[in-house]
């Protein structure tokens, strides 16, 4: 017998993020933990509320059906008034990279692989639409408008648009504190017949 299809996390490795702000703390290597509020990813700050950001990953798979993400914004809780750290909106990419076998490195080092993340190391055979985040300290649901299978096992989470500044240097930051990418599987009934 056949059970409801159950959604899975299946993002795996960080392959990087188009800025960080202080590295190894605030790396995007965190973000693949389960939600602590002491441990997340921040962007480099900057004056423009519409500068974007990005975070890639690597897929459990080079083949699979995504049909959600979910992202959870920062709230600074060390910081007065508690800010949360959001986007305007997040777009989903999905795709193969053009890199041969083994050139595709994880993070690392101080640069968080900008290298490797640049688009031209990139096919990318699917863009979602915006999606508008809220400014919630909640992990948040980006459902794709029908499952989209990812033939290469690259996503790449856009953060567009910036609504927090920080107090100490009046630039415009991101934070996310975790991040899901969810397949469906179908699972089997193990109980006895």
């Amino acid at each position: 017998m056949l059970l409801p299809y159950k959604p899975r996390d299946c993002i795996i490795h960080c392959i990087g993020a188009s800025s960080t702000d202080n590295f190894p703390e605030e790396t995007i290597d965190n973000t693949l933990q389960p939600v602590d509020h002491a441990s997340y990813w921040s962007s480099g700050g900057h004056e423009d509320p519409d500068a974007p950001e990005s975070l890639t990953y690597r897929l459990s798979s080079d083949l699979c059906m995504i049909h959600e993400v979910r992202v959870q914004p920062f709230q600074a809780f060390f910081q007065t008034g508690n800010p949360i750290y959001a986007s305007k909106a997040v777009r989903i990419r999905m795709g193969h990279s053009k890199l041969p076998p083994g050139e595709e490195s994880f993070v690392t080092d101080e640069n968080e692989n900008r290298k490797a993340i640049a688009d031209e190391n990139y096919v990318w055979t699917y863009t979602s639409p915006e999606f508008p985040m809220l400014p919630e300290n909640v992990l948040q649901t980006f459902k794709l408008p029908r499952p989209v299978l990812c033939i290469g096992g690259v996503v790449k989470i856009e953060l567009l648009g910036r609504i927090q500044k920080q107090a100490s240097d009046h630039k415009y930051y991101i934070c996310v504190c975790h991040t899901l990418g969810n397949q469906e599987t179908l699972a089997a009934d193990q109980s006895p017949s």
